[in-house]
């Protein structure tokens, strides 16, 4: 431990200890701001919360967690409802623990696609709180989608599909902030802009997450889903929009779920 000097020899200084203990509590405040931020877990809420930005680099580890209740209650639930019930049930959980607003992004952005070529229009049309029909049609591809991959993943696998669909999905929100600017200076677009370090470690969590349990491969594929999904939403919000919006990440999250549960039923069938 360090010394400082002192008039009667030498003491050890606490400075670097206590530093220490305040980077472990900020970083135990991100962890529990990004549970209230980013689910409807009954965990309270803070009266002074950090940023969302702050609760970045946990998102995929909340995205983790979410997953594996989904896969575990859905495992669990087939011995007694059967395959497809018990799959719809793991889908509707992991949608309704995020409390949808990752599918509620992907309808406005699918009302933002056939809004016409005028960018105001556009951020206009996602803004409000209507659902047009092109959005009910992409719940209804997600929803079925979704459902379909994960009642043809092995039941035993559900869980391990799972986690790596919640966790990676929310690495396309990291990967599109990254390099997509926000289309307006307030908003979630703008509030959830996280330094380079923490995209990298919400990466590292991410891997750290996954692959112990479901291998090098299913990761992989899983990021590179998640890149490419990232790439597509933000290019398009860029040129639509100007750039990235609250809705774009959440839609980029949702296309992510179920590109990752497809792969999955390719892989734990």
């Amino acid at each position: 431990m360090p010394r400082t000097s002192t008039r009667d020899g030498v003491r050890p200084t606490t400075a670097g200890v206590g530093s220490r203990k305040h980077r472990l509590a900020d970083l135990l405040l991100a962890l529990y701001a990004a549970l209230c931020f980013f689910t409807v877990l009954p965990v309270g809420r803070l009266r002074r919360p950090p940023s969302l930005s702050a609760s970045a680099a946990f998102l995929p580890l909340v995205g983790a967690g979410i997953g594996v209740v989904a896969g575990l209650v859905g495992r669990e639930a087939a011995p007694l409802l059967g395959r497809a019930p018990a799959a719809f049930l793991a889908v509707l959980l992991l949608a309704g623990l995020a409390g949808g607003i990752h599918q509620d992004g992907l309808a406005d952005l699918a009302d933002g696609l056939l809004a016409g070529d005028d960018r105001s229009r556009r951020l206009a049309v996602m803004a409000e709180g209507t659902v047009g029909a092109f959005a009910v049609l992409a719940l209804l591809a997600w929803g079925i989608g979704s459902f379909a991959a994960a009642a043809a993943v092995s039941v035993h696998r559900l869980p391990i599909a799972f986690l790596v669909a919640g966790c990676w999905s929310r690495v396309a929100a990291l990967l599109q902030v990254a390099v997509v600017p926000p289309a307006r200076p307030d908003g979630l677009g703008a509030s959830f802009s996280p330094k380079p370090l923490a995209v990298a470690a919400g990466l590292l969590i991410a891997a750290a997450a996954t692959v112990p349990p479901a291998g090098a491969e299913a990761a992989g594929i899983a990021f590179a889903l998640s890149a490419v999904i990232a790439a597509a939403t933000g290019g398009w919000a860029r040129r639509a929009l100007g750039g990235r919006t609250g809705d774009t990440l959440g839609g980029a999250v949702a296309l992510a779920e179920l590109a990752i549960l497809l792969a999955a039923a390719a892989l734990y069938r």
